[in-house]
C-alpha cells in the first residue's frame, strides 16, 4: 500500500498529483472543503422563488374563483322549485342543484386554501424560516402540472442544497 493512500479518498490520486480537472493542492486527493457558507445568490434564489410562489398563488386563488360557476348553477337549481315538473323518477333537481352547489364550495375552499399555504410559504422562504413547511408545499406543487411540479421540483432543488440548509440553521439560532 503506498503511504499516505486512504481507500476512503476520492478521487483517488494520480501518479503525477492531482487528478486531472483538480488543481494542484499539497495533499492529494479530494479537495479542501470550507463551511457550506451563504452566498448572495442563495439569498437571491430563495427571494426568486418566493415571488414564482406568490404569483402561482394568485393563479391558484384565480382558478378558485372558476368553481363560482358550479355554486350558482346549483343554487339556482335547488331554488328553481321544481319548475322542470320532470316525474321520471330520477332525484329532484333541488338535490342534484344542491350537490352541485356543495362540490362547487368544497373545491373553491380546497384551491383556495392551497393557494393560502403557497402564499405562507414564499413568506417563510423570504424569511428563511419554516422549512418543513416550505418542503411539504413543495411536494404538494408538484402534484398540479406543469407549473407547480416546476415550482416545486425548484424550491426540492434549492431546499436539499447544504448552503441553504446553513441559512436556515443560522437564521433559528439567531431568533432562538
Amino acid at each position: 500500500m503506498t503511504p499516505g493512500y486512504d481507500p476512503r479518498q476520492y478521487p483517488p490520486p494520480g501518479p503525477y498529483g492531482a487528478p486531472p480537472g483538480y488543481p494542484a493542492y499539497p495533499q492529494p486527493g479530494y479537495p479542501y472543503t470550507s463551511s457550506p457558507a451563504t452566498s448572495a445568490q442563495d439569498v437571491s434564489q430563495l427571494n426568486l422563488l418566493a415571488v414564482f410562489h406568490f404569483v402561482y398563488a394568485g393563479f391558484l386563488g384565480l382558478m378558485g374563483l372558476f368553481f363560482v360557476i358550479y355554486i350558482v348553477l346549483g343554487v339556482a337549481m335547488a331554488t328553481s322549485g321544481g319548475a322542470s315538473g320532470g316525474t321520471s323518477g330520477g332525484p329532484p333537481p333541488e338535490a342534484i342543484g344542491g350537490i352541485f352547489a356543495v362540490i362547487g364550495a368544497f373545491a373553491m375552499l380546497l384551491m383556495w386554501g392551497k393557494a393560502a399555504l403557497i402564499v405562507w410559504s414564499g413568506i417563510s422562504l423570504r424569511a428563511h424560516r419554516r422549512m418543513t413547511l416550505s418542503f411539504v408545499t413543495a411536494c404538494l406543487s408538484c402534484l398540479n402540472v406543469p407549473f407547480g411540479t416546476a415550482l416545486g421540483i425548484a424550491t426540492l432543488m434549492a431546499l436539499n442544497r447544504p448552503s441553504v440548509k446553513a441559512l436556515y440553521q443560522e437564521t433559528e439560532r439567531a431568533l432562538a
